[in-house]
């Protein structure tokens, strides 16, 4: 298997497309079902996993970025790939903590 050498996992719009979509209307990277179920839990991947690009469309069109960005974090990616404003995102971290959108122990564990 390809994961099982892999290090890291970039979550795109392919995955979402090849099975995510049976599932739910959130795109991969914003999905615990496809990040913990299915890449760690199902295929074993133990590896970094990053979003899909942060500052391209895909990204920002299933959810307001404010949301997306600590969902990504809280639902199983590891880091963010790119982004268009840092101390923006920064700041959409901290309010994400601040409103639920993102658990501070989960946060710790994908630092």
């Amino acid at each position: 298997m390809i994961l099982s050498a892999a290090r890291t996992a970039c979550v795109s719009f392919a995955l979402t497309i090849s099975y995510f979509t049976l599932l739910s209307s959130f795109a991969s990277f914003l999905s615990k079902e496809v990040l913990t179920n299915l890449l760690r839990e199902k295929l074993s991947f133990n590896g970094m996993v990053v979003t899909d690009a942060t500052a391209m469309i895909g990204y920002n069109v299933a959810l307001p970025r404010s949301q997306a960005i600590p969902l990504s974090i809280e639902n199983g990616c590891d880091m963010i790939l790119f982004n268009k404003d840092i101390d923006e995102d920064y700041t959409f971290m901290k309010k994400g903590l601040e409103n639920g959108l993102l658990s501070l122990e989960l946060s710790l564990i994908h630092i």
